[in-house]
């Protein structure tokens, strides 16, 4: 019985003048008897090609050491290939062999009488010349594993095979000889078992790498139009983005127990303007790590980050990790009094009330960039109030008074509170393109009040006594904000 695996496995029959090819397996087999100096080569195509070329070499030791030499020459990769050459064996058993023998699936009872019939239905086998070969069947076990589990010994057949073999009268020299060849098969079984699971797992892998690209790069080829499309059609490039994620979820269960598989922890960046850090906190492991720190004293104001990018604003400049690197800006005579920092890819955004001015730093090259004027030619807006700003693809800033300002492509947009609470104030503000609310703080009455991120509409508010002195608040989830109060971190399901 012989067949070729899927994928790159081969193998060549030689019987008389007629050579069968095997290769590009798809489960068949053919099978048929084999004869006396009828050849059999299988494994890696590589190698059986290789094989088949040297074999008119008579010496098989120095055959051999051809194959192995131009097999060293070939690229990178595991290859092995078995030689089989049908001979006849002739030994006398004794009366007292008990090991059952096999013919085509028939078992006869062994014993002289038995081994008489072996012989002779040997010989008539031998005798018949009608070839018998069925070609493009499905024979046994079907499949890579069922193929192995087909062909493998079990170790109480082995034993038995190694008894009997001993039993057998030869000289000396001849059962270490058939003890050693069963020896070796053992040892080509252990090998052949390990080579085939090596080569199921880096299929696998292979198979794995190819679907991951296969979802990876069409997104990744989104996300970088997303990026480009923001300046010139930032709800365009929100919706992209929105439509990345929603298949991103929809197909990740796919990689899970895959080496693509990166389970992150959400993390936070919290300044300490008294101690003069920056750290990165994640939850809910609570692990914490500084990853800007110069002291007291060095006017911090605010921090904002994407990705593997954070910035830092101060009264005097902009300071910024860009994967890595580290990267300073002082402020020019144009910024005269800022107050917030947020980042959106690309670029840093920076909010002036002293010159009622949206300034924007392009963050490339692992360095911060010139300053340009964000608003559109012609466009003056009144931010000379403004207590914070935040961005989901447009542009929001809180004003002192409780009125929230909403911009688009550097244009004022159409947007008012609607049911304010009584007494309302604004001290920071939190939003999210994935929540349907913008979150305010308003620590004066140890609130925070949520509205429609499009109608404006009061929704509810969230009473507590930890927000009396509540400094910030930022979404972690569509349902779930993270408060800043005093040294402590909050999070509240909404």
């Amino acid at each position: 019985k012989a067949g070729a695996l899927p994928g790159n496995g081969m193998a060549i029959l030689r019987g008389g003048n007629k050579v069968w090819l095997f290769e590009d397996g798809d489960g068949r087999v053919v099978t048929g008897e084999v004869r006396e100096n009828d050849e059999l080569f299988f494994g890696s195509k590589e190698m059986v090609d290789l094989i088949d070329k040297e074999w008119e070499e008579k010496d098989m030791e120095a055959m051999t050491e051809k194959v192995t030499s131009e097999a060293m020459k070939l690229s990178d990769g595991a290859r092995a290939a078995i030689v089989l050459v049908v001979k006849t064996m002739t030994f006398e058993a004794e009366k007292e062999i008990e090991a059952g023998i096999y013919l085509n699936g028939s078992r006869i009872k062994s014993g002289p009488a038995g081994i008489r019939g072996i012989f002779e239905m040997t010989t008539q086998i031998r005798g018949d010349d009608v070839e018998k070969l069925v070609s493009d069947r499905i024979v046994g076990a079907n499949g890579v594993v069922g193929k192995i589990a087909g062909a493998k010994m079990s170790w109480k057949e082995f034993m038995g095979k190694w008894k009997s073999a001993g039993r057998l009268r030869e000289d000396g020299s001849g059962q270490k000889r058939r003890k050693l060849f069963l020896l070796i098969g053992a040892v080509f079984l252990v090998v052949l078992g390990a080579s085939v699971s090596l080569g199921l797992v880096k299929a696998r892998k292979n198979q794995a790498e190819t679907s991951f690209r296969s979802v990876y790069e069409p997104l990744e080829k989104k996300r970088t139009e997303a990026e480009a499309l923001f300046n010139l059609n930032p709800v365009g490039a929100r919706e992209l983005l929105r439509s990345i994620k929603d298949e991103v979820a929809a197909k990740k269960s796919q990689f899970a127990k895959t080496p693509y598989e990166g389970r992150m922890n959400k993390e936070a960046l919290v300044l300490d303007s008294t101690a003069g850090i920056v750290a990165k906190i994640g939850f809910p492991d609570k692990k914490q790590e500084v990853v800007l720190g110069k002291g007291e004293g060095q006017n911090w104001l605010d921090v904002a980050g994407a990705g593997s990018n954070s910035v830092l604003l101060t009264k005097t400049g902009l300071t910024a990790m860009l994967d890595g690197k580290k990267s300073d800006l002082i402020f020019d005579a144009a910024v005269t009094h800022p107050v917030a920092v947020d980042v959106f890819p690309g670029a840093a955004y920076v909010l002036d009330k002293g010159s009622s001015e949206i300034w924007r730093y392009g963050l490339s090259g692992g360095t911060i960039n010139d300053r340009r004027r964000w608003f559109q030619v012609g466009v003056e807006a009144d931010v000379r109030s403004a207590t914070d700003m935040v961005i989901d693809v447009d542009i929001w800033v809180g004003l002192t008074n409780g009125k929230i300002l909403r911009f688009r492509r550097g244009q004022p947009e159409k947007f008012g509170l609607t049911d304010v609470p009584e007494g309302f104030s604004i001290k920071r503000l939190a939003i999210s393109s994935d929540a349907k609310a913008i979150a305010v703080l308003d620590s004066d009455k140890s609130r925070i009040v949520l509205f429609n991120k499009e109608t404006g509409a009061y929704v509810k508010q969230i009473l507590a006594s930890e927000l009396n002195g509540a400094t910030d608040i930022v979404w972690v989830s569509d349902h779930e904000l993270m408060i800043l109060s005093g040294d402590k971190l909050y999070t509240t399901s909404i």
